[in-house]
């Protein structure tokens, strides 16, 4: 069994200032939640745990990101994005083989609406275009491959999605990695 601490820091990267390319609102600056980046910087903070049953190993892992500081001038108005909650939870079974291990995964987010006059509200609703709860099982694998280096990847396939007013929400995602452990 392992416990620990997660703390981390988000940077304000990323274009805040692009602008619509084509339609009505083309030369217009995109909403601040279309932009690359939010202009602002986050605070992460939390915690996860470890463990095995038998042949298989599990994880817990939850975070909270808040914005502590923002940019004003995104396209002359202000924006704070919502803040973040996440749970990760998951398993792997351990006896299929020496270099090959199966994974499994859920993962949450609960995410608030952002806020600040550079946020869209819905015009027949009057909410704000942004934030929700999202839930993923996340089927994947981890190959070992020596030297402490492990390559692993997961399909998140959506099991539950609740956004407010209309969004773009991903049919699926993919994530593919690289691990080095250092003995």
């Amino acid at each position: 069994k392992s416990w620990g601490l997660i703390a981390g820091v988000k940077l304000p990267t990323g274009n805040t200032g692009a602008n619509f390319t084509a339609g009505t609102n083309a030369g217009q600056p995109l909403d601040a939640g279309l932009q690359i980046g939010t202009g602002s910087t986050d605070i992460i903070l939390g915690g996860y745990t470890s463990g095995s049953i038998h042949e298989y190993g599990w994880f817990a892992q939850g975070t909270v990101q808040r914005a502590v500081a923002t940019d004003a001038a995104l396209a002359g108005a202000s924006y704070r994005p919502g803040d973040a909650y996440t749970i990760n939870t998951g398993v792997r079974y351990a006896e299929f083989g020496a270099r090959v291990t199966p994974l499994l995964q859920l993962n949450i987010i609960k995410r608030q609406a952002d806020s600040g006059t550079g946020v869209p509200l819905d015009p027949i609703t009057n909410v704000p275009v942004s934030g929700g709860t999202l839930a993923y099982v996340a089927p994947g694998v981890s190959v070992r491959a020596g030297d402490g280096m492990s390559f692993y990847g997961f399909v998140q396939l959506p099991v539950y999605q609740k956004v407010n007013s209309l969004q773009i929400v991903p049919q699926y995602t993919m994530t593919l990695g690289v691990r080095q452990s250092f003995e």
